[in-house]
């Protein structure tokens, strides 16, 4: 079982790491555009696309992912094992999203 710190406890992550989480949030923002259609008043359909996200949100998320693999490893810093274990829980937050 995972013993939580009572104390706040600072993860470092390295810029390495970060912009490893900051790839990943970029690839899965492009991977999450999608087409959808309007039927209009006259009958007639109009296509709106939504371009993938720019990721922002995924980074943060990732990042915290990182740090949290670290913290359970009862590691204050991130290494290549966190980044590792974040690639390889990856294929499941989006089907067409592969780090590899």
């Amino acid at each position: 079982m995972l013993e939580l710190p009572k104390d706040p406890l600072e993860i470092s992550i390295s810029e390495k790491y970060a912009d490893i989480a900051e790839e990943y949030a970029i690839r899965l923002g492009e991977s999450e555009s999608f087409t959808f259609r309007i039927k209009q008043k006259d009958g007639t359909y109009r296509e709106y696309a939504e371009e993938g996200s720019m990721g922002f949100r995924h980074k943060c998320q990732f990042q915290l992912l990182l740090k949290a693999f670290a913290l359970m490893r009862g590691d204050k810093e991130v290494n290549d094992e966190d980044s590792d274990k974040l690639k390889s829980i990856s294929k499941w937050l989006n089907y067409e999203f592969n780090p590899s």
